[in-house]
């Protein structure tokens, strides 16, 4: 422990000794951006370059979706707190909380998850993808990602399934944590903020500048009570089980996240671990502490960027993502028992892509992505539901010695006629290969019952946008 206080005393007393001499040039060069941006006209701003729509830079006004640009100055200016808040307030994006421990659900145009998981909206933080390999779902409790670090956010509203894959039926979210004010040299601020329902919030960043990159450090933390209302407010459709119970010591939460992203010359790293406890509903009423979901996540990623010509550029990454999760449920009766559920998932991800670029009417991006996932793995135990023999000491995992793999290629070809049109067309062939399941249940020897299932690898299936 005394190491521990030590290393982050190492790390943050020339923090702060700069924090004084920086602050001064930060609040500077952010209302000098701020001013900028207000003073572009609306042609100007459509020539904001952004690299979420086709994994290559473009400028706004020539991207055919609808494109949300969210910048640091406009969360501080609205005082937003948590990333709910932001896309809660973004026009065409649709919101539904169910109250659980997997956050709310989005979409776009109308359509909307039904279910307590995103599987249709990616989202992504600097690019990479914040996916759980056990449902393929984007819950915002696997991205704690501090207001304070992110620098700006792309949304993509539309299908972007040709360059992302299926998972992007109602768009892209991109979460952009690493960027920097200054030309050159080192930066860093502190911030500390406590409100209502004891809301706590502290965060740090630290940022140099340097001839061949950059680093950037974003460390932060949030804690709050949630928020306390009968739970008849909650219900469409009254369950006749209230006792006059509130959501009151039910609904809180509390985030941590390190971040570490640096670029020398044409390599960048990118580290980021989040821990995160949250509490919400799954049957209600409760009349304990509430569901906890206690995640812990790990993501690092190495890129490589490559320009081979004028005309040509080469990017590729290697990630590795592992995701521990644990479940208590609470009980809508009182019960002794513990119910829980536990799952594990370890995944590598590799993508490279090819940009080709002509001048004025025609660029083209293809590239090939491979993911695979040796290690997926669920425990659960509900003794308070024993007549649900399937959940007594159930377990799922992966055959030992076989993985989740998938596999891609696509192609998006972008084409200039003149100056108002342009036309898109793209392709991808994606596939995930068979693979065998270990599966058995039972509290005791009469019930335990054990199987084998094996998964037919899916055909190979085509997506394509003009």
């Amino acid at each position: 422990m005394k190491k521990s206080i030590l290393f982050f005393l190492l790390l943050f007393f020339p923090l702060l000794n700069s924090m004084a001499a920086n602050s001064f040039l930060l609040a500077e060069s952010a209302s000098a951006e701020l001013k900028q941006l207000l003073s572009l006209s609306l042609e100007e701003l459509l020539q904001v370059e952004i690299d979420t729509a086709g994994k290559v830079s473009e400028k706004i006004g020539k991207i055919p979706a609808s494109v949300v640009l969210i910048t640091r100055q406009d969360i501080q200016r609205y005082g937003y707190t948590t990333l709910d808040e932001i896309l809660r307030h973004v026009s065409g994006v649709y919101h539904l909380n169910f109250y659980g421990t997997g956050g709310a659900s989005y979409g776009v145009r109308g359509y909307l998850s039904t279910s307590t998981a995103n599987r249709n909206m990616i989202v992504l933080v600097n690019g990479i993808s914040q996916v759980s390999d056990y449902d393929s779902s984007y819950l915002l409790p696997t991205v704690p990602v501090p207001v304070e670090a992110i620098d700006r956010i792309e949304i993509i509203r539309g299908p972007q399934s040709t360059i992302y894959g299926s998972g992007a039926f109602f768009g892209v979210i991109n979460l952009i944590t690493n960027e920097t004010n200054q030309k050159k040299g080192a930066a860093s601020y502190v911030s500390l903020l406590g409100g209502s329902r004891q809301t706590r919030r502290w965060f740090g960043r630290s940022s140099y500048v340097y001839d061949q990159g950059q680093i950037v450090v974003n460390l932060g933390g949030y804690q709050h009570d949630g928020f306390d209302v009968p739970y008849q407010r909650l219900e469409s459709k009254p369950q006749g089980q209230e006792w006059d119970y509130r959501t009151g010591g039910r609904m809180e939460s509390e985030e941590k996240y390190f971040e570490l992203s640096g670029t020398y010359q044409n390599l960048q790293l990118d580290i980021t671990h989040g821990n995160t406890d949250t509490e919400g509903f799954v049957s209600r009423p409760v009349i304990g502490d509430g569901t906890n979901r206690h995640l812990e996540s790990t993501h690092l990623r190495v890129s490589y960027h490559q320009k081979l010509s004028n005309q040509l550029n080469l990017n590729g990454h290697l990630t590795y993502i592992h995701n521990d999760i644990r479940l208590d449920y609470d009980s809508p009766f009182p019960s002794t028992t513990t119910d829980f559920q536990t799952i594990q998932s370890t995944a590598y991800e590799g993508e490279v892509t090819l940009q080709w670029k002509l001048p004025k009417y025609l660029d083209l991006t293809s590239g090939i992505y491979y993911r695979y996932a040796p290690d997926i793995a669920s425990t659960i135990d509900l003794p308070g539901l024993p007549n649900v023999v399937s959940l007594q000491k159930a377990t799922q995992r992966l055959q030992s010695g076989d993985s989740l793999v998938n596999q891609a290629w696509f192609s998006q070809v972008n084409y200039y006629p003149n100056q108002r049109w342009k036309w898109v067309a793209g392709l991808r062939l994606e596939q995930t290969l068979g693979y065998d399941v270990f599966a058995e249940y039972g509290a005791n020897s009469t019930q335990y019952k054990s199987i084998t299932p094996h998964y037919d690898a899916q055909e190979v299936a085509v997506g394509n946008y003009h």
